[in-house]
C-alpha cells in the first residue's frame, strides 16, 4: 500500500527481516524494525519517544535508548530534530547488510529540513560500518557517526563532511556545532564539578569490603556504553551482555564483581513488562545491590517518555531513600547515581523528576556517559590497578 513499516515486535527470523528489507528499500519504503523500539516521524513519536522540538538535525538509529539519549542531549541544548528513524537492533549486523540504515541516510540527505546527520549504533559489523561510513561521505550533509565499540582504527580512512563520536554526549556535541549551536549546553562533564565535595564524602563513606559498581540497566544501549566506559577505567565488567565472552555472568550469578545488567534484555522480560515501563523487577536487583557489602554504587538509567512509567521518581525516590538509610544504620555509604534521560516536554517533566530523586539523596546527570563517569570516580583505586590495567577492554 505505498506506507512505511513500525515494527516493535522483534519475533522474525533474520532471513526474513533481510528480504522485508530488500523489498522495502526496492519500493523507496522504510520498514524500521524488527525489533525497533523509538521513531519520531514529521513530529510524530512511536514507542518509547521523547516530546522533542522539530529542528534540522536528522538521526538513523539501530538503538532505541540510544536515540533517545541522543534526542534529549540535543533538546537539553536547545536544538530539535527533523526526523528520528529507527532501525531495529540487527541492521548493521553481517546478515543484514544496514539496508534500513542506508535508505534512511539517502532520506535524510534529501530531506529539506535536516541540515545534519546522525548515525547512532551499538557495535556494527566492521564491513557494514564502513560501507555506510563511505556512503555517508557521499552525502551533501556534515554526518555524525556514534557507533559505540569502534575506535577510529577500526572505522578506516573517512572521507567526506564525516565525524566520529565514542560516546552518545559527544555525539551530540558534534552535531550541535554543525548546525552552528552551542556545544557547551549539552550537558556534559561539566555538570560533575559542583557535586564533587558530596561525592567526595559518599567515598569516604565507604566501607573497606565496598569495592564494586552494580550498574542496572533498563536501556540496552546505554548499559553497552556504560561498559565501554567502565572497562577503561575499572577493568573487568560481569554482564549478560558482556564485551567479553569471559566477563559474561553464570546462570547462577547476579553480581561478580563490577556487574552491569540490562535488565531490557529478552531473559529479564520474556512473559514480563519492560523495566522502562513497570519497575517492578528492577527494584528486586536495587535491593539485592544495596544489601551486598561489596556494592560500592548503584548506578540506574531512567529513561521518561512516552510509553514509559508514568512517574518513575514516585516510585525510585523513597526506595532511594530507605536503602541509603539502611546502609547509613549499617555504617557505610550507599551512593545512588542515575542517568536521567528525558525533556522537559515529556508527559513525566525531565525538571520534576530530579528533583524528587535528587531530594532522595541521588545524584542525577542527563548524560549517560556522565553519570558513568562519576561512578567510576568513586571506585577508583579501591582495588589492583595491575588487575584492571589487564583487564580493560580494548
Amino acid at each position: 500500500h505505498g506506507l512505511h513499516v513500525f515494527l516493535f515486535s522483534n519475533n522474525v527470523p533474520v532471513e526474513q527481516e533481510r528480504r522485508l528489507k530488500a523489498l522495502a528499500a526496492s519500493k523507496g519504503l522504510l520498514l524500521m524494525g524488527p525489533d525497533c523500539g523509538t521513531a519520531i516521524i514529521n513530529g510524530v513519536g512511536l514507542g518509547f519517544s521523547n516530546v522533542a522540538p522539530r529542528g534540522s538535525i536528522g538521526i538513523v538509529g539501530a538503538s532505541g535508548t540510544g536515540m533517545q539519549q541522543l534526542i534529549c542531549l540535543l533538546a537539553a541544548a536547545g536544538l530539535g530534530i527533523s526526523q528520528a528513524i529507527g532501525t531495529g537492533g540487527r541492521d548493521l549486523s553481517e546478515a543484514i547488510g544496514g539496508i534500513m540504515m542506508r535508505r534512511g541516510l539517502e532520506l535524510l540527505t534529501h530531506d529539506p529540513q535536516t541540515e545534519v546527520i546522525a548515525l547512532v549504533s551499538k557495535l556494527p559489523s566492521k564491513r557494514v560500518a564502513q560501507e555506510l561510513l563511505a556512503a555517508a561521505a557521499q552525502s551533501a550533509k556534515p554526518v555524525v557517526a556514534t557507533f559505540l565499540g569502534m575506535t577510529p582504527e577500526e572505522f578506516g580512512t573517512v572521507s567526506g563532511d564525516v565525524k566520529l563520536a565514542r560516546t552518545h554526549t559527544e555525539g551530540a556535541k558534534l552535531a550541535v556545532s554543525l548546525v552552528g549551536g552551542d556545544s557547551k549546553r549539552v550537558p556534559g562533564e561539566s555538570t560533575l564539578l559542583p557535586l564533587q565535595s558530596r561525592l567526595a564524602g559518599e567515598r569516604a563513606g565507604l566501607a573497606s569490603t565496598q569495592r564494586y559498581i552494580r550498574a542496572l540497566y533498563s536501556g540496552g544501549t546505554l548499559c553497552y556504553e556504560a561498559m565501554l566506559l567502565l572497562s577503561e577505567r575499572v577493568g573487568a565488567v560481569a554482564s549478560n551482555i558482556p564485551l567479553r565472552q569471559e566477563w559474561a555472568l553464570t546462570a547462577k550469578e547476579t553480581y561478580r564483581g563490577h556487574t552491569a545488567l540490562d535488565l531490557g534484555a529478552d531473559e529479564y522480560t520474556r512473559g514480563k513488562p519492560h523495566p522502562m515501563i513497570d519497575p517492578t523487577m528492577r527494584l528486586h536487583y536495587l535491593a539485592r545491590a544495596a544489601e551486598d557489602t561489596e556494592t560500592a554504587v548503584i548506578l540506574l538509567d531512567i529513561v521518561l517518555g512516552f510509553c514509559s512509567h508514568p512517574n518513575p521518581a514516585a516510585v525510585y525516590a523513597p526506595v532511594i531513600t530507605r536503602l541509603r538509610n539502611e546502609a547509613v544504620a549499617a555504617g557505610r555509604s550507599l551512593p545512588v547515581i542515575i542517568s536521567l534521560c528525558g525533556t522537559e516536554g515529556d508527559p513525566q517533566h525531565l525538571s520534576s523528576q530530579r528533583l524528587v530523586l535528587e531530594a532522595a539523596g541521588a545524584f542525577v546527570f542527563e548524560s549517560n556517559e556522565v553519570a558513568v563517569l562519576a561512578a567510576a570516580s568513586l571506585v577508583s583505586d579501591r582495588g589492583s590497578s595491575s588487575q584492571r590495567k589487564d583487564q580493560a577492554y580494548d
